[in-house]
């Protein structure tokens, strides 16, 4: 039986074997990385174009509003370089995207929505990415340590054919130039790419901030809350919206006649924001006593007005106190300030006619009174010591309790 001769070790072949190996998996790991960063530069071209439209809504802070776009247009811009520039540099161009994008999830942590869906997407991108650079810096080195392989594998056909019969150094120094002309070719393509889309996006943040986002808000509230606190009905008129203005503010003065203000109003606290909408809102403030006002902003024409104010009715009994008192001085006349302004002349007579038909030289003294409430009416029957008297009241729109009925005791 014939032996079989050893096998016999080549170590330059093994090494070569094993460098192309290595140089095999490397590749793999580039060309993923490569379409992450295609798939990225699509993704964040999205995300900066939704970026640029929020601006629009006033809940969006414009300078954080602002950063991110920034953040998301230089991702873009990573993105699209590192597609073209990973297989020269694919370690530089990893680390700088992954460092972008945990930037952008930062903003996003810090800002009114933490947890939304931008900051999971941009945090787990930014994930991603430095889950590759320990890969991507072993290709790197792969790169540096086979240079030659490496550039042989992205040579074009042409270049391939060029290299049959070259010395080992000539075929290095063509596969250099070779490599170093597709990477200035591949500058000059990011250059103009990225510096297109970049000059686009500033153009659209610009006209998009100047020409659609709202006016900030805070300057009419301010003005608000500063005449109120000034007790400034003028002041108020001024952030009013036209069509509400002079009904407004005389039923903002009945109100606060109802409500025992005075000449004060209560103090505002805190306002907090309701019904927040893109362009209108609701203020709740808390005055004290269960009194809560509620302001109802509207922008128009780039500028924020008070389309509404809304108040809880003020009590009834006080008006009733003040009425009985006026009964019981027999005076027509004060009686007739709770009817409406245009009426009380007309009143004033008809109350004479029907205390002189009565023989009265003073009104009978009110013994007690009782009350039946319905929704913005109350019915009061006045119990005197000569029969009694019925008043019918209106909670009216310039905020007063007004007297709409007042009969008599028949003879």
């Amino acid at each position: 039986m014939e032996a079989t001769a050893p096998s016999v070790s080549d170590p330059a072949a093994d090494a070569r074997h094993d460098a192309a190996t290595a140089m095999k998996q490397a590749l793999l790991w580039i060309n993923g990385v490569m379409w992450l960063f295609r798939v990225g530069a699509i993704a964040y071209g999205v995300q900066t174009i939704v970026a640029i439209v929020a601006l629009q809504d006033l809940r969006v802070p414009l300078g954080a509003g602002v950063i991110v776009v920034g953040l998301s247009a230089a991702l873009t811009v990573i993105m699209l370089i590192g597609a073209l520039r990973v297989h020269f540099e694919p370690f530089r161009w990893t680390i700088a995207s992954a460092c972008i994008a945990t930037a952008v999830a930062l903003v996003h942590l810090v800002g009114p929505n933490p947890l939304d869906l931008a900051f999971l997407w941009t945090g787990l991108w930014a994930a991603v990415l430095w889950a590759t650079i320990v890969p991507m810096r072993h290709s790197q080195r792969l790169m540096a340590q086979h240079q030659d392989l490496y550039i042989l594998h992205h040579a074009s056909r042409q270049t391939r054919h060029a290299l049959q019969g070259r010395t080992p150094q000539a075929r290095h120094e063509r596969l250099v130039a070779a490599m170093r002309k597709a990477g200035l070719k591949a500058w000059k393509v990011t250059a103009v790419t990225g510096g297109s889309i970049l000059v686009a996006i500033v153009i659209a943040m610009v006209s998009f901030v100047a020409g659609v986002r709202p006016d900030e808000f805070a300057p009419s509230r301010v003005a608000f809350e500063r005449a109120w606190n000034n007790s400034s009905l003028i002041g108020i008129e001024q952030v009013l919206a036209e069509e509400a203005r002079e009904h407004r503010a005389a039923w903002l003065g009945g109100m606060a006649e109802g409500h025992g203000w005075g000449d004060r109003f209560p103090a505002l606290g805190d306002g907090t924001i309701r019904d927040d909408k893109l362009r209108n809102l609701w203020i709740d403030y808390d005055l004290g006593d269960d009194v809560l006002l509620s302001v109802h902003w509207r922008l128009r024409d780039r500028e924020w007005w008070i389309t509404n104010l809304e108040l809880p009715e003020p009590m009834f009994e006080p008006v009733l106190e003040r009425f009985v008192a006026a009964w019981n001085d027999s005076s027509p006349e004060q009686i007739a300030t709770f009817y409406s302004a245009e009426n009380r002349a007309r009143i004033i007579a008809s109350i004479q006619r029907s205390v002189s038909n009565l023989n009265w030289r003073r009104y009978p003294t009110v013994l007690t009174t009782e009350t039946e409430e319905h929704p913005r009416r109350r019915i009061v029957t006045l119990n005197l010591d000569e029969g009694e008297a019925i008043t019918r009241w209106f909670f009216r729109d310039d905020g007063r309790w007004g007297l709409t009925d007042l009969d008599f005791p028949r003879q």
